[in-house]
């Protein structure tokens, strides 16, 4: 089982992608599985090297008509064989390049190589599994099916993709670059970007070269067939239904450690005192970790605390944790915004430009709500956390976000959350409303955060889901042959 990843835990890891890779190798190897996973030695871990680390496996590797020389370094964690390309002047860090494709074609024909030469050094057995992540690894069905397959070592391989965010997607690479592919041009109609006849897609070639592909929630899945969610990929998506499955993410319970209510309020006061806000516990504290992007709704998070603040004459507190990219505009406003927001509330609000999974646990062991107005969602894993801290969430219904909540009924005493039908302003205010005024009554807000705390979300059912997805991943394969 190799998974082929841009980012994973606990070794680097840029968002949730990072943090769902490590998770599930390792959930894989507690089933018993071999489990290995490839990615990046990005030059951001070199200075601080894991001890784990070891080196000995040298290959060349040729990406278009270059010629590189590469060296895999491999360290064990949590059972997982964690497998490290380091190829100098072209993996620098993740995401990052000349283009895409640079970093694309670095990842997928160097994990390719690098399985060539550790098969032959005796280091991993001939795979059977090969499950790429999202678009920087999307070439990896495609490479298997187009290249590799009269290959010995990968003859019995399967392929798996996930698609952990349809939008993001590796396209409109200039077509004058697919020679670089390594691929024969009858291979051309599968990466063609939809609507570009002089542009290719890498998403695209793996959907359409995968054995079996899953989105990361089932009500996600079901979106990608349609407009909204497919990007201009829907009809890719819908020829592929019958290989097409929605498995939801679960989380490291590990990692993340459920909380006492006689914790919470601990931990509560002590946040309250760290950012100078007034120690109160009838005083409701929310909070929202992400990324600053669009998709994520921050600008209109912001806005809505404003008006609430405002309204309630400072009623209640908000901490904000995350950071977005320097060059996108949108990061760029909203940290602006809520850079402001804090200045005119500053025993209210507290903006903390960071990501760290330790400063992630001290907010989500303090808070009592929290926000996660998302455009659109393919699973959501920071709400499930929430959740795990006893802490229920206002979400918006789609992807993952309405697999896993459930609008809180004060007559069943069931559901989890309180739900937006669409992200907008007014939307969001009433949802928090809502929240604020069952924060007030004791023996419901006892009964929501029980059921929070409740929710199962250990990755033992989905990896269930995922073992069956490769045993019919290597049927097809078998098929195929």
């Amino acid at each position: 089982m190799i998974l082929v990843a841009p980012e994973a835990e606990p070794f680097y890891r840029k968002g949730g992608l990072g943090n769902v890779c490590g998770e599930l190798a390792a959930a894989l190897s507690r089933t018993g599985l071999t489990t290995h996973l490839v990615t990046g030695w990005y030059e951001s871990m070199q200075a601080n090297p894991p001890p784990c680390i070891e080196g000995g496996v040298s290959c060349s590797v040729a990406i278009g008509p270059h010629k590189y020389e590469m060296s895999v370094l491999r360290g064990v964690y949590n059972g997982v064989t964690h497998c490290f390309l380091s190829i100098p002047g072209l993996i620098r860090e993740a995401y990052e390049g000349p283009s895409p494709l640079d970093f694309a074609l670095a990842l997928c024909e160097g994990a390719f190589r690098a399985i060539e030469a550790m098969v032959h050094l005796g280091l991993m057995d001939r795979p059977d599994i090969l499950h790429a992540h999202d678009w920087p690894t999307a070439l990896v069905p495609v490479l298997l099916r187009a290249k590799y397959g009269n290959n010995p070592i990968f003859q019995q391989t399967a392929s798996v993709l996930t698609v952990h965010n349809a939008k993001h997607m590796g396209g409109w690479i200039p077509g004058h670059r697919f020679p670089e592919l390594g691929i024969n041009g009858e291979h051309w109609p599968n990466l063609e970007q939809p609507g570009e006849p002089d542009k290719f897609c890498l998403l695209r070639g793996g959907v359409r070269y995968a054995h079996k592909l899953n989105a990361v929630s089932r009500t996600n899945r079901e979106e990608m067939l349609t407009p909204f969610g497919g990007f201009g990929l829907e009809r890719d998506y819908q020829e592929r239904a019958q290989d097409f499955v929605g498995i939801v993410n679960g989380i490291s319970y590990h990692e993340w450690p459920s909380i006492t209510p006689e914790d919470k309020a601990r931990t509560k006061a002590e946040l309250q005192n760290q950012f100078g806000f007034e120690c109160r516990k009838q005083i409701p504290l929310l909070g929202m970790v992400s990324r600053i992007d669009k998709q994520k709704g921050v600008k209109l998070a912001a806005t809505v605390i404003g008006r609430l603040l405002e309204k309630t004459n400072g009623g209640l507190q908000f901490v904000y944790l995350g950071e977005g990219h320097p060059k996108d505009q949108y990061a760029v406003e909203t940290s602006a915004n809520l850079e402001m927001l804090a200045q005119r509330w500053p025993r209210n609000v507290r903006f903390v430009r960071s990501y760290s999974t330790a400063e992630q646990k001290v907010v989500f062991r303090a808070i009592d709500i929290f926000l996660y107005p998302s455009e659109f969602e393919p699973c959501g894993t920071r709400p499930v956390v929430a959740l795990r801290h006893r802490v229920p969430c206002v979400v918006t219904r789609t992807g993952g976000l309405a697999d896993n909540f459930t609008e809180y009924n004060p007559i069943t005493g069931e559901g989890n959350g309180w739900l937006l039908q669409t992200p907008t302003e007014d939307e969001l205010e009433h949802a928090i409303e809502r929240a604020l005024a069952l924060f007030k009554q004791r023996k419901h807000w006892a009964r929501i955060t029980a059921n929070a705390a409740a929710s199962d979300h250990a990755w033992d059912r989905p990896v269930q889901e995922y073992i069956q997805l490769y045993a019919a991943a290597a049927q097809a394969a078998r098929s195929n042959h």
